[in-house]
């Protein structure tokens, strides 16, 4: 894991990642596939993170203060919504993966969408 420096964004903001290491030839979301990052934030909306194969996806981000983590996963769609505000001012850490959402290190998103 690479540790990374803290950024901040305006609306225009945004950053892209190579994630070419780990993925099969045919480009697709592998399952075990595993997100980690912190997020200290005071604004309402905004997506984070969009990732994007030819049979998957995986989008986390905010609506109304709320993580929204949505994933296609084997052809179902996920959708859950966090369980309290993220839009705290306060540093929490975040974990996505094809099997769920975990917030400070407890399982959240379990209101389905």
């Amino acid at each position: 894991m690479r540790e990374c420096s803290p950024a901040t964004f305006i609306p225009s903001s945004f950053a892209k990642y190579n994630l070419l290491d780990g993925i099969s030839t045919d480009r697709s979301i592998p399952n075990s596939l595993q997100i980690s990052f912190l997020l200290r934030t005071r604004s309402g909306s905004g997506q984070i993170i969009y990732l994007k194969a030819p049979n998957a996806f995986l989008s986390l981000s905010l609506r109304n203060g709320l993580l929204i983590y949505e994933a296609l996963v084997d052809g179902d769609v996920k959708k859950r919504s966090s369980d309290s505000m993220m839009n705290d001012g306060v540093m929490h850490n975040i974990v996505a993966s094809s099997s769920g959402l975990y917030i400070d290190d407890k399982l959240s998103g379990t209101k389905s969408l």
